[in-house]
């Protein structure tokens, strides 16, 4: 982890695809609760929230080379944006609408410049 943080700032071809891959996930992720009725400073938050759980789910998921990980943080996340959305049952439609546009490859690859895997 050291290594990584130590990276952090550095202008290298790697850093610059991986920040824009980040701005477009975090734009995608942002507008989705935004739309649905968020406040600004709450959609963004979400946003942070979402990625932030789903990329450790992503290298808990490779570690255990299991993808329950995974969807047991979108569980989770669906229940986290209903206890806080606008409208009741918000929650499952966001995370499932975030996920359709990241697998299908509109908020690119996620966390990774290789590309190696997109989230199932």
């Amino acid at each position: 982890m050291r290594a990584r943080l130590e990276t952090l700032g550095t202008d290298s071809a790697i850093q610059r695809v991986r920040g824009s891959a980040l701005r477009g996930w975090e734009r995608l992720v942002y507008d989705k609760p935004l739309r649905a009725g968020f406040r600004e400073e709450d959609a963004r938050d979400l946003a942070t929230t979402v990625i932030s759980t789903l990329e450790g789910a992503e290298v808990t998921a490779q570690v255990h080379r299991s993808e329950e990980p995974l969807r047991a943080a979108g569980r989770q996340l669906a229940r986290l944006v209903d206890g806080t959305a606008p409208d009741p049952g918000t929650g499952r439609r966001l995370i499932a609408a975030v996920r359709g546009d990241v697998c299908s490859g509109r908020g690119g690859r996620i966390g990774h410049a290789s590309g190696r895997r997109r989230i199932p």
